[in-house]
């Protein structure tokens, strides 16, 4: 790796800049990590909090794994973040139970179809372990339906926990062992059993007799023996949502019929003729309940669901939502995305005028349920779990945003500051492609996945007004941008031939000797071309059969340069201030690097897997980049740090943050060295700054 390194060196610097040059020593403690703050943003499909101690609350998530409250700094602490790529199931979170006898006891059912099972944390979530491997699909059908867990109140040994597809199982000796209970179907495939309860107030050897269990198609399954035998109580609706047992013994339950409750006879006590899902009971008055309509009522918006709110057992109702207010702590946020496939809601087990709200986007809680304007306040700092598409981090000395960001299902973001959420969504949707003209970072191009007409747009303003266009050539894959012409655009769309455009988007051009296939999925994270960041004429692209190709007129033809064997994704960069220097990470076929304009290739020896690849601002006394890697160098995955060109690699984040939320682009900072930006698959966008600042120029 070091002679491939020092080749480079040699071609573009003079050769005393690397005698006499000492490349100093990092740590990963001299690298401090956040969270690029956005705020939520994602399905938050759960909420549960402490019977004893409303302070400890945990919240799920489907891609962005477990968070939790921590009452002094007011924020959400993520609990999942030590899962490592190979484990990024285990961050859609498909139930969660709390000890109602020991605080620090949470277990957590987590996972997707192929890695799942329940996970048991004896400290708060500061560490888990894996104790039952079960079908999850956190991220799956009717994910906001629960909880599938409990814990028994008068018995912490005994844990009941439904599955999607493996039935009910029961522990008694802590999770230790597991044991299925067969009198309790598996329900509707990947689905199954959806919510869990107990009656505490009913006790029998020392455990509670009278266990609930919600079979999605099938009902609910009553045990009054401690949970040995469950038979389906008659008369009980067919798609249950969850299922809550009051103090005083009676059942209540959300169903696609409604809201029922169960007090020795069924009793239909609907507000309206929605379906319903979240639903709640106060601990301390089994007649007051909260319940909100469920996002798959037909034909309804699933924005602004109903909330409803009663005091007598559900013999009356009162609308919540016509008189309620709500104050965002994100500005982006408008005022249709309150209530919005609202999850979960719970009561503060000590005041039950206290309510939380979940919903696609975040965590709402009001102070005051009861009062005639009912203010309800967002509780996001920390909660960070969007689905990054594409990020550019271009030059900014010159007040320009230092990122900009595309994300699923939230456009995308113009990030001014590093500190503060952002003022304004983008306006333009579905972007999976950007790039910016090195020359001049006003100018910037975004392709979009959303359907066949070719979605695109372009800003002159460093991303702060956008112009649509179509390229209507499919949907559209990535975008490179000229480093010298403001005009010039080459895109690739799905299962097509590049095309170019030679005023941002107006008008576009087919162009010559460069194959279809280059992107045949535009749901895959490869990033296979790329501009020259020096000579605005040359292009760079990759295949899948590891054919390179290089175009040096402006992408109108193509010609095959080399060809390196790729494996899964595969990313392109180009290095800025370097004419004809491009990388290639390759996934598993490792990282490779060309100074002749992609004519030949060099592997870097000692990684051995390249999933994503970025150059920032050079270490002091150092003329080229600083390179970032997330990959494994010699047998060790985690983000890297070069400052000689990848002759020796820093690992630059920790165990207790693994990135195992799949990284899907990363930038680094072109004017401060150190800082790099991760965007994630369900984490949002981490940043990392190095805190060294004498390495500084």
């Amino acid at each position: 790796m070091r002679e491939t390194t020092l080749k480079l060196l040699k071609y573009f610097f003079p050769v005393a800049l690397l005698i006499g040059c000492t490349v100093e020593g990092f740590s990963q403690q001299d690298f401090i990590w956040k969270n690029v703050p956005v705020g939520g943003g994602g399905y938050v499909t759960g909420i549960v909090i402490h019977p004893s101690d409303p302070n400890v609350m945990y919240i799920r998530t489907d891609v962005g794994g477990l968070f939790k409250w921590d009452p002094t700094k007011k924020m959400w602490l993520p609990k999942t973040d030590m899962f490592s790529a190979d484990q990024r199931p285990y961050y859609s979170v498909d139930g969660v139970a709390l000890d109602p006898n020991d605080k620090n006891v949470v277990y957590m059912c987590a996972g997707n179809s192929y890695l799942s099972g329940i996970f048991k944390s004896k400290d708060g979530g500061s560490t888990w372990t894996k104790v039952k491997k079960l079908s999850f699909l956190g991220n799956g059908k009717l994910r906001y339906f629960g909880e599938p867990i409990q814990v028994d109140p008068n018995d912490s040994q005994t844990i009941y926990s439904g599955s999607r597809n493996d039935g009910l199982v029961k522990s008694k000796d802590g999770g230790t062992t597991w044991a299925r209970i067969e009198s309790v179907p598996s329900g509707a495939t990947d689905i199954g059993i959806r919510s869990v309860a107990i009656d505490k107030c009913t006790i029998i050897d020392g455990r509670s007799r009278k266990v609930y269990v919600a079979v999605y198609n099938r009902g609910i399954y009553m045990s009054n023996d401690g949970g040995k035998v469950f038979s389906l109580m008659p008369g009980s609706p067919l798609q249950p949502s969850r299922i809550v047992v009051a103090n005083n013994g009676t059942l209540y339950i959300t169903s696609s019929t409604g809201v029922t409750k169960f007090n020795g006879s069924w009793h239909d006590i609907s507000p309206d003729t929605h379906h319903y899902n979240a639903i709640d009971v106060a601990d301390d008055d089994p007649e007051k309940i909260i319940v909100v309509a469920d996002r798959g009522t037909p034909d309804i918006n699933p924005h602004k669901l109903s909330i409803y709110c009663s005091t007598n057992g559900g013999k009356s109702w009162i609308s919540v939502l016509p008189k309620s207010k709500v104050r965002y702590a994100a500005p982006w946020y408008t005022k249709e995305r309150f209530s919005s496939a609202t999850a979960s809601v719970k009561f503060d087990p000590l005041n039950s005028n206290k309510v939380y709200l979940t919903d696609w986007y975040q965590v709402m809680r009001t102070n005051n349920i009861t009062l005639s304007t009912v203010s309800w306040e967002q509780l996001i700092v920390g909660l960070e779990e969007m689905v990054v598409y594409a990020m550019v981090a271009p030059p900014y000395s010159k007040g320009k945003a230092p990122l900009v960001s595309f994300v699923r299902d939230n456009k995308g973001f113009r990030h001014y500051s590093l500190e503060e959420y952002p003022t304004s969504q983008i306006n333009f949707s579905s972007g999976n492609g950007l790039d910016f003209c090195e020359s001049d970072p006003n100018f910037m191009f975004g392709v979009s996945y959303k359907n066949k007409k070719g979605n695109a747009a372009y800003s002159t303003d460093n991303g702060v007004t956008w112009t649509k266009v179509t390229c209507a050539f499919g949907r559209l894959g990535k975008v490179a941008y000229s480093a010298t012409n403001t005009n010039l655009v080459v895109v690739v769309p799905e299962d097509n031939a590049p095309v170019r455009s030679l005023n941002k988007g107006l008008t576009w051009q087919t162009t010559k000797g460069a194959p279809s296939g280059a992107i045949t999925n535009v749901f895959k994270w490869s990033v296979p071309i790329a501009s020259d960041r020096v000579e605005g004429s040359s292009f760079y692209m990759l295949y899948p059969n590891g054919d390179f190709y290089r175009s040096n007129d402006g992408g109108a033809y193509w010609k095959k340069t080399a060809n390196i064997g790729v494996a899964g994704n595969y990313i392109v960069r180009a290095v800025p201030g370097m004419a004809g220097v491009v990388w290639v990470a390759a996934t598993k076929r490792g990282l490779f690097c060309s100074s002749s304009f992609g004519d030949k290739f060099e592997r870097v020896s000692g990684v051995t897997s390249a999933e994503l690849i970025a150059f920032g601002k050079n270490v002091l006394g150092r003329a080229y980049p600083a390179v970032y890697l997330y990959g494994t160098v010699k047998g060790v995955t985690g983000v890297f740090q070069s400052v000689d060109f990848g002759a020796n690699w820093v690992r630059i984040n920790n165990d207790k943050l693994q990135m195992g939320a799949a990284p899907s682009t990363m930038e680094a900072d072109r004017e401060k060295y150190g800082r790099l930006f991760i965007g994630t698959r369900g984490r949002g966008v981490f940043y990392v700054e190095c805190s060294t600042g004498s390495n500084q120029e």
